[in-house]
């Protein structure tokens, strides 16, 4: 008796886990994410050819993006603003934006915790350095490399990019928060 009583105990947990009517709650099925919003902040080196000078730059960035039906592919479109400081003279103001749209592709693993992140977008930058009387609009291509990492409905997502403009080229770092849904 003593055995079938110590059997029934162990076994009601995985029984109630394998009838979810029973345990009282009902678990949403897992529908896939469409779209994201993502606040954040990019630093970043250029090199004006125009200007022939060097410039540091950080902006804050708010981006949006969709995906593209069940496919690993989502469209998406950023926008950043902020400031820069030229490397060779240094003096201020100076500003900078820059407005991308592009595409997107993930591929993800432990369940969709990690997922790696491979992105091209082109638009254009506008860069201000006041020391350099420089004032350009530009257009650029950047290829972007990633990580997206988080739960279901919160991510993190650091990127390396670099950056071909009409005027020059350039690199920068990016990290942002993202709500998915």
């Amino acid at each position: 008796m003593r055995r079938l009583v110590i059997t029934l105990l162990v076994s009601i947990p995985s029984l109630v886990r394998a009838q979810p009517g029973l345990t009282g709650a009902t678990e949403p099925e897992d529908e896939p994410i469409t779209s994201y919003v993502q606040p954040g902040a990019i630093v970043g080196l250029i090199h004006a050819n125009s200007a022939n000078s060097d410039a540091a730059y950080g902006a804050l960035s708010l981006e949006g993006g969709h995906r593209i039906g069940i496919s690993p592919v989502w469209l998406h479109g950023l926008v950043a603003v902020g400031g820069m400081g030229d490397l060779d003279q240094g003096s201020g103001p100076n500003s900078y934006s820059e407005v991308v749209a592009g595409v997107e592709s993930r591929t993800c693993a432990f369940h969709g915790i990690a997922c790696g992140v491979a992105a091209i977008d082109v638009g254009i930058r506008h860069e201000y350095l006041m020391s350099d009387h420089f004032d350009s609009f530009n257009g650029v291509i950047v290829p972007r490399l990633g990580l997206d990492i988080g739960s279901r409905k919160f991510r993190v997502r650091p990127a390396i990019e670099y950056v071909f403009g009409t005027d020059g080229y350039g690199a920068a770092l990016s990290l942002a928060g993202a709500y998915t849904w």
